[in-house]
C-alpha cells in the first residue's frame, strides 16, 4: 500500500542530475517500540506498542535560493511528524521485522524527491501516508514545488497561469465530467448529499488552492489528493491545464499530447 512513496532516490548515494545536487536526509526510519512495553515480553509486540517510520528528504544544491528551498521541504518533513496525533514515533529503535509477522500499529511515511527536471525547471513531489492503528485505511496525501533553475524562485500559480478565473473554469467543466468525481454526481436523486458548487472554486490559487499544480515532460496539471474532488476508492485525480492558460515560458513549452486544446 506504501510502496508509491518510497522512493530509491533516497536511499540511493548522492547524485547528479544535470547541475542539481540531491543529498538524502533522515528524519526517521524503521520500527520503535514504546519504551513502556520493552520490559514486557508479553507485550512487545502489541500493536499498541509499536509504531513504524519512513521519513526522509532531500537537500539540493547548485541553484540560486538552495537554502530557502532546502528549509521548506525540510519543515515540510518535520511538520509532517509534529502533526500526526501521536507525534511520530517514539521510543527504542527495533530491528525491523516483516510486515505479515506485525500487529496493524501506527505507521508514519513522508518522502521529497526530484520528479522532474530540464535545463530550465526543477519539480520537487512532496508526499506522505499515515495509518492509526485501527483504522480503516491510511490516509495519503501529496504535493509539489516547481521551481526555475536559473532564478531559484518557487513558483506560484500567479507566476505560471494568465487567466486563473478561466483556467478553474475550464478545471470545473472538466471535473463535471470526470465521472469519477463528486461534481459528475451532485444533485443526482441518490447523491443529493454531495458537494454541488455552482462556480468554480479555487482549484488552482496562491493560497488555500483545493489542488496543487505539477509539471512533467509533457506540460501542467493540477493534481487532487483523495477526498478533494473525489471518493477515497478512487484515489488521486488530475486535469491536464491546455499551453493556452500557461503564461511561463519554460512550462509553455512543455506542452504535450495531453495539453492539446
Amino acid at each position: 500500500m506504501r510502496m508509491w512513496l518510497i522512493s530509491l532516490l533516497l536511499l540511493a548515494p548522492v547524485v547528479s542530475q544535470a547541475n542539481v545536487t540531491v543529498v538524502p536526509k533522515v528524519v526517521q526510519q524503521g520500527l520503535w517500540q514504546d519504551e513502556a512495553c520493552t520490559a514486557d515480553a508479553a507485550r512487545a509486540k502489541e500493536s499498541s506498542c509499536l509504531c513504524e517510520a519512513d521519513v526522509t528528504y532531500i537537500e539540493i544544491a547548485g541553484i540560486p535560493n538552495a537554502d530557502a528551498i532546502n528549509a521548506t521541504i525540510a519543515k515540510r518533513a518535520t511538520d509532517a511528524i509534529s502533526s500526526l496525533d501521536n507525534g511520530g514515533c517514539s521510543g527504542k529503535k527495533i530491528t525491523a521485522a516483516k510486515d505479515a509477522d506485525l500487529p496493524s500499529h501506527d505507521q508514519n511515511d513522508f518522502a521529497a524527491k526530484v520528479d522532474f527536471e530540464n535545463d530550465a525547471l526543477l519539480s520537487i513531489s512532496i508526499s506522505g501516508w499515515w495509518y492509526g492503528e485501527g483504522a480503516a485505511h491510511g490516509n495519503p496525501w501529496a504535493d509539489s514545488m516547481i521551481i526555475d533553475k536559473v532564478t531559484g524562485k518557487v513558483l506560484q500559480a500567479s507566476d505560471i497561469i494568465g487567466d486563473l478565473p478561466a483556467a478553474n473554469r475550464y478545471i470545473y467543466d472538466a471535473l463535471k465530467e470526470n465521472t469519477d468525481t463528486f461534481l459528475s454526481s451532485c444533485g443526482d436523486d441518490e447523491n443529493h448529499y454531495l458537494p454541488c458548487p455552482k462556480e468554480p472554486k479555487a482549484y488552482v490559487a496562491d493560497e488555500k488552492a483545493i489542488g496543487y499544480l505539477a509539471v512533467d515532460e509533457k506540460g501542467l496539471s493540477v493534481n487532487f489528493n483523495v477526498y478533494a474532488v473525489g471518493p477515497y476508492a478512487v484515489g488521486a485525480i488530475d486535469v491536464a491545464i491546455p499551453a493556452k492558460f500557461v503564461k511561463y515560458p519554460a512550462i509553455k513549452q512543455l506542452d504535450g499530447a495531453k495539453h492539446a486544446g
